[in-house]
């Protein structure tokens, strides 16, 4: 498949798969935002492995709850292999698959998954595609994360994606790949390539609208003659039009990182980045110094002086159309009986 400005990302990958293939397996996290193309790279991925075993599941934040969700479907399409663990490790696994009343002992039911996992790349390498890691239920990350640094031997690969910089938590200690946006040239031609024939003014358009993301890149062009698109402003002023793929991934991730939301849309409702303005009317909306500290540990937002700025120029259109109706109306009157700057102590 044709991946545009891509060649960095999938020479890692092709690295990391022949270094299994050479049974020095590891596992390798792709992270960035929502639609930058994580997905593309990780389908690269298993088209580039058409010789291993490809086992794969997708975190959901429906399943993110349920225990060992993310493992019974990575898992369905080799339970008959359980039958070549050792007593202890089967009866740990099948517990956790609910196949069994077993105890679940995480310990065993790592050693299980790895021993599964072993037994397979015997025959072939094996690849592990986990998508959309940050909705992967809790047991199942750490398992997998277990899993991903005990591969160092084997024919093993473990490619996962997420919106967060993984420096802790299940997947702490693994090689990680931040994925950026697209360069411009690169946009132009993936646009050009989604829409054959487009005028110059609509791929320059959409190109700067975009701000790198391949999937902004793809939704937007077909927006001016659709409905399903929603117009808002951005800092700029510009009219940004947000796709309903691209709308519904920002605001799954707007909506996991309450109590900040307030922060967020307060930032996305100003427009303009003045930080003394959004601090002075989040004080009168019950927004205090810890949300805001929250807000800026998202990496959605990030403060440079008297300045704030969203990390990719959709996010405030996604934020602001993602929130309800009354909290948007909450936030611009907010920001209306903002106190003069002169009438209150800035807050740093």
């Amino acid at each position: 498949m044709e991946l545009f400005g891509r060649r960095a990302e999938t020479a890692v990958l092709d690295r990391l798969l022949d270094r299994a293939a050479d049974r020095a397996g590891s596992g390798l996290v792709l992270w960035g935002e929502p639609g930058i193309g994580k997905t593309a790279l990780l389908e690269y991925a298993v088209e580039a492995a058409s010789d291993a075993t490809v086992l794969r599941c997708r975190g959901t934040r429906m399943e993110a709850g349920l225990a060992f969700a993310a493992l019974h479907e990575l898992l369905w399409p080799v339970l008959d292999r359980l039958e070549t663990l050792a007593v202890p490790q089967a009866a740990a696994l099948r517990g956790a698959l609910g196949l069994s009343r077993d105890p679940a002992n995480r310990f065993l039911i790592g050693a299980a998954v790895l021993s599964l996992l072993s037994g397979l790349a015997r025959e072939r390498p094996v690849l592990i595609v986990v998508d959309d890691a940050q909705w992967v239920d809790e047991a199942s990350a750490h398992c997998l994360g277990f899993v991903a640094r005990r591969v160092a031997t084997e024919p093993v690969a473990v490619l996962l994606t997420g919106h967060e910089d993984p420096a802790s938590g299940p997947w702490e200690g693994l090689p990680t790949l931040e994925i950026g946006g697209l360069a411009d040239d690169d946009a132009r031609r993936l646009v050009s390539a989604v829409v054959p024939g487009a005028d110059a003014t609509l791929v320059e358009r959409t190109v700067q609208a975009a701000g790198g993301n391949p999937l902004a890149l793809h939704e937007l062009p077909g927006l001016d003659h659709e409905t399903d698109g929603e117009a808002t402003l951005s800092p700029s002023g510009n009219t940004v039009s947000v796709g309903p793929r691209l709308r519904r991934a920002f605001r799954a991730r707007f909506e996991a990182l309450k109590p900040s939301t307030r922060a967020l849309l307060l930032a996305a409702a100003q427009g303009r980045g003045d930080r003394h303005v959004v601090h002075r009317a989040g004080a009168g909306w019950g927004v205090d110094t810890a949300t805001w500290d929250a807000a800026l540990r998202s990496g959605l937002l990030r403060a440079s002086g008297a300045r704030l700025e969203f990390r990719h120029p959709l996010i405030p259109a996604a934020v602001h159309d993602g929130s309800p109706f009354s909290d948007r109306q909450a936030a611009h009157r907010a920001l209306a009986e903002a106190p003069p700057r002169d009438a209150t102590m800035e807050r740093a």
